[in-house]
């Protein structure tokens, strides 16, 4: 018999896996001096990017942004959030794991205030993930990861500014 008419069966067992990604909510409020003057809220998910060395993952955001303001309308009042709008950095080499994440987007819309009266068109920036550790790419939320390895989870409080953030891991 000739090989050629020979049949072959190849078997493979494959297993896919979820993504790994961080998924929930962030929110900015701003306190004016009569009252909460603007609130940003987002829900994110942060979908992993790439790795730096053998420990350290490098996420990237995806999700709507939101915005409104104290006796205002924003039109429109939410936005995509896009790939490079923002970045989570997890170190798994610490014990427990560390973050390091920002994020901002813009869209443009117009604002309408009805005290006093006006309306203008720009360009709205929305932060959707901050905090007070400042350095040349921005405004830094960090932290360590919930000791169930699966939450990261805090707040941060800035003269007028509270950012507050809770992310679940999908994994």
């Amino acid at each position: 018999m000739d090989r050629r008419d020979r049949g072959y069966l190849l078997v493979a067992k494959i297993t896919i896996e979820d993504p790994d990604a961080w998924s929930g909510t962030s929110s900015l409020t701003v306190i004016g001096p009569t009252g909460v003057g603007q609130v940003a809220s987002a829900q994110v998910t942060w979908v992993f990017d790439v790795t730096q060395g053998p420990d350290i993952v490098i996420y990237r955001p995806t999700g709507t942004a939101n915005i409104s303001a104290t006796g205002c309308v924003w039109a429109p009042a939410s936005g995509a959030i896009e790939r490079l709008d923002g970045i989570l950095t997890v170190d798994y080499s610490t014990d427990p794991p560390t973050y390091r994440g920002a994020g901002t987007s813009q869209w443009p819309a117009t604002l309408s205030c009805t005290d006093p009266t006006f309306s203008v068109s720009a360009e709205t920036t929305v932060s959707f993930l901050g905090g007070l550790e400042s350095s040349a790419e921005g405004v830094f939320a960090h932290g360590s990861v919930n000791p169930d390895g699966k939450t990261i989870e805090g707040s941060s409080t800035y003269g007028p500014a509270t950012y507050k953030w809770k992310f679940t891991r999908s994994r």
